[in-house]
C-alpha cells in the first residue's frame, strides 16, 4: 500500500476504496416539529402522511449522529475515502455529487493531508471540505457532498418556534424596539434576519429565500446555510430573553459549535510565550507552536495559493515573552496572513479572505448597562462605526451591520477583526464609566436644620461667658429655651457649650461675628 493512501485510525488501517453509499431505511411517521432542531418535540402525524417526512427523521438521525467524535490524522489520504470513513463512523448514508465536484474540477482523489482529535463528524466535515470550496447538506435521507454554490441552490421550507421571543412579537408586527413594541420607527425582528444573514433573500436581492410569520411560528424558505444561521439567532434571542446577556456579548453560532475549544483557544492567544525560528517553513512553525500550546493551527492552504504564499514559505522570527496574538501578528503581517479562531481551530489565512463578506458572522452586545450611564443609542452606534476598522456598509456603501441598540441588544454582522476591535471598544467604555463612579463624590445626606447639636464658643471669660449666655437665650429662639427643652448653654472653662438647632447655631453664629466686628480691640484675640 502507497503511503498516498494511508491513513491511521485510532491504530487502524484504513484502506481506500469505492464510495459506499447508503440508503435510509423507512421511518415511522414521528419526527421532529423543526429541521435543524434535533431538540424539537415529536409530532404524531394523522391521516395523510406526506412523502418527505420521512426525509425530516432521517435528518433528525443524521444531525444526532454528526455529533460523534473522531480521532484520526490522514495523510494525502484520498478525499473520498476520507468522507467513507468519517460517515461510516457515524452509521450516516453518504452520497458524493461528482458531477457538481467535476463541473468546479475538484478530483474525488484530491489528496487530504489532516490531524482531527476527538472532534464531532460534523466539525471534520466543516475542515476537510472548507478548503476545498466543497460543504455538506442533509439531502434525500443522506449526506451530500458538494460545492457551496450547488448547496445554496437548494431550498427548503422550515417553521421556526419564536414563542420564547414573544417580546418581541407583537401582535400585529414584529418589531423591536428600545422604546417599546409597535413603534413604526423600530427596527423588526424580520429586517434583523433580512439584513443579518447570508442571503440572498428575495425582498432584497429579487431571488432567493421568504419568509412569513404566522403567529408564534416563523416559517422560513431558504438554503441550508442560512437555515444554520437563523436558528443560531433565534437561539441567541431566545437566551438573551430567558437568562438576560448582563452586560456580555454573544457570538451567534449553531447549537453544536465548539465554544469551549474556541474559548480555550482565545486564552491561549492572550498567554505569553516565546519563539524563535530561522528559516523554517511556515507549515512546520504553525505545527510547532500549535503543539507547544496544545491547540490546534489549520494553514488555509487554498487561501494561502490563491496569494502566492508557498506552505514551504520560509519563516524567521525571534521574540521573547510577548503573547501569543502579538508573536503571530508581527510573524504573519509582513506575508499579508491573518490567524482567525474558527470551529476550534486556529486558522491561518490571508487578511483578503478573513476580511471578506464570505468569513462575516454575527454577534449581540447587551449594552444595556452603557445605556443606563447615559451613552446615546446613536452615540454608541456612532462610536463603533467610526472607531473600527470597517468597513461598514451605512457609512462606506459596502461592508458590515449594525443593527440596534434594539431591547439594549446591539447586532453586528461583521469579520473576526472588527467584532475583537468592538469587543475592545465595550471594554473600554465600560471601564470609564467604573473609574467615573469611582471618582465621582459621593452625595451627601440633606441637613436636617431641626438637628440638636453642640457647638462650642470661647470667650474672654467666665463673666463674659454667663452675659454672653444670658444675651443669647434673650435674642435668639427665645422660647426654645425653656424648661422641658432640649436647647441648653453651659458655662465651661470660659467656654459657652451650646446645645441648639442647627438653624439656631446658624443664628448663634452670625449674631456673635456681627458683635466681634462691633468690638473692634477684641479683633486680634478672637475672644468675647
Amino acid at each position: 500500500m502507497s503511503q498516498s493512501m494511508k491513513v491511521w485510525l485510532a491504530g487502524s488501517v484504513l484502506f481506500s476504496g469505492m464510495i459506499l453509499v447508503l440508503r435510509g431505511g423507512s421511518a415511522d411517521d414521528q419526527v421532529g416539529s423543526a429541521l435543524g432542531r434535533p431538540d424539537a418535540p415529536a409530532v404524531r402525524s394523522k391521516g395523510l402522511v406526506p412523502q418527505n417526512l420521512a426525509s425530516r427523521a432521517a435528518e433528525v438521525t443524521i444531525r444526532r449522529n454528526l455529533q460523534i467524535k473522531v480521532t484520526a490524522k490522514f495523510e494525502r489520504t484520498p478525499l473520498n475515502t476520507v468522507l467513507t470513513w468519517l460517515t461510516g463512523e457515524g452509521k450516516i448514508p453518504l452520497y458524493l455529487d461528482d458531477e457538481a465536484l467535476r463541473e468546479d474540477g475538484i478530483s474525488p482523489d484530491v489528496p487530504i493531508t489532516e490531524t482531527l482529535k476527538n472532534v464531532p463528524i460534523e466539525q471534520a466535515l466543516n475542515v476537510v471540505l472548507e478548503e476545498l470550496g466543497l460543504t455538506w447538506l442533509i439531502h434525500d435521507e443522506v449526506l451530500k457532498i458538494t460545492t457551496i454554490i450547488e448547496a445554496e441552490g437548494i431550498l427548503y421550507s422550515v417553521a421556526y418556534d419564536v414563542s420564547k421571543i414573544g417580546q418581541f412579537l407583537p401582535q400585529s408586527k414584529v418589531v423591536l424596539s428600545p422604546s417599546g413594541l409597535g413603534n413604526q420607527d423600530g427596527i423588526e425582528l424580520r429586517d434583523v434576519i433580512l439584513t443579518q444573514t447570508n442571503g440572498p433573500w428575495e425582498e432584497i436581492d429579487g431571488d432567493g429565500g421568504v419568509l412569513e410569520l404566522l403567529n408564534d411560528v416563523l416559517i422560513i424558505r431558504q438554503n441550508q446555510r442560512n437555515h444554520t444561521e437563523i436558528d443560531a439567532l433565534i437561539r441567541a434571542l431566545e437566551l438573551c430573553v430567558t437568562k438576560g446577556l448582563k452586560g456580555r456579548s454573544l457570538k451567534v453560532q449553531p447549537a453544536n459549535y465548539p465554544v469551549e475549544a474556541d474559548k480555550a483557544i482565545r486564552a491561549a492567544l492572550r498567554g505569553k510565550t516565546t519563539v524563535a525560528f530561522k528559516d523554517k517553513p511556515l507549515s512546520s512553525v504553525a505545527k510547532e507552536i500549535g503543539s507547544k500550546i496544545g491547540i490546534s493551527i489549520v494553514l488555509d492552504t487554498t487561501a494561502l495559493a490563491e496569494d502566492g504564499i508557498s506552505p514551504d514559505e520560509p519563516i524567521t522570527i525571534s521574540f521573547n515573552n510577548i503573547t501569543l496574538a502579538s508573536a503571530l501578528k508581527l510573524m504573519l503581517e509582513p506575508y499579508g496572513l491573518i490567524a482567525v479562531v474558527d470551529h476550534g481551530a486556529l486558522k491561518l489565512t490571508t487578511v483578503v479572505v478573513a476580511e471578506s463578506h464570505e468569513s462575516y458572522y454575527m454577534m449581540l452586545h447587551d449594552v444595556t448597562d452603557l445605556i443606563d450611564a447615559g451613552y446615546g443609542d446613536q452615540q454608541l452606534t456612532d462610536a463603533i462605526l467610526n472607531c473600527t476598522a470597517g468597513p461598514w456598509e451605512e457609512t462606506d456603501g459596502d461592508g458590515g451591520l449594525n443593527s440596534g441598540p434594539i431591547r439594549g441588544i446591539l447586532f453586528i454582522r461583521h469579520c473576526d477583526k472588527v467584532h475583537q476591535e468592538t469587543l475592545l471598544l465595550l471594554h473600554d467604555l465600560r471601564q470609564q464609566v467604573a473609574e467615573i463612579r469611582t471618582t465621582k463624590p459621593k452625595k451627601t445626606a440633606p441637613i436636617n436644620p431641626n438637628e440638636i447639636v453642640t457647638r462650642f464658643y470661647p470667650t474672654l471669660d467666665n463673666d463674659r461667658a454667663k452675659s454672653l449666655s444670658e444675651t443669647l437665650k434673650a435674642l435668639i429662639a427665645s422660647d426654645s429655651w425653656g424648661k422641658g427643652s432640649q436647647a441648653s448653654i453651659h458655662i465651661v472653662d470660659e467656654t459657652m457649650v451650646v446645645r441648639q438647632t442647627r438653624q439656631v447655631h446658624e443664628q448663634i453664629t452670625d449674631f456673635l461675628n456681627r458683635l466681634r466686628d462691633a468690638e473692634q480691640e477684641s479683633v486680634s484675640t478672637g475672644r468675647f
